[in-house]
């Protein structure tokens, strides 16, 4: 996933899924994505993320990365970046 806006939220947002293999991410990049809120929202929901990659997502009120409310998260072989100056530069 690259280049998007969440505008209202998030990029990805994850409600009631509580399947384990519902919400699964694999072999994954998700670079200079912007969002109102931040990047991945999940209410109520389980989630896996595995051998993925996360760069230079950027959110403009909340935070850069994940916000779970009453969810599980389990992430594994993942690499995160945030390169320097990188919000700076983004107009949302």
């Amino acid at each position: 996933m690259e280049n998007n806006y969440g505008f209202d939220a998030s990029a990805i947002y994850g409600m009631a899924n509580t399947d384990k293999n519902a919400l699964k991410i694999s072999n994954s990049s998700f670079r200079n994505n912007y969002a109102r809120q931040n990047l991945v929202n999940l209410l109520l929901s389980e989630m896996v993320i595995e051998s993925s990659e996360f760069v230079n997502n950027y959110a403009e009120l909340v935070n850069h990365g994940i916000t779970m409310i009453t969810s599980t998260l389990v992430m594994k072989e993942c690499n995160i970046r945030f390169e320097e100056g990188f919000a700076e530069t983004k107009d949302l």
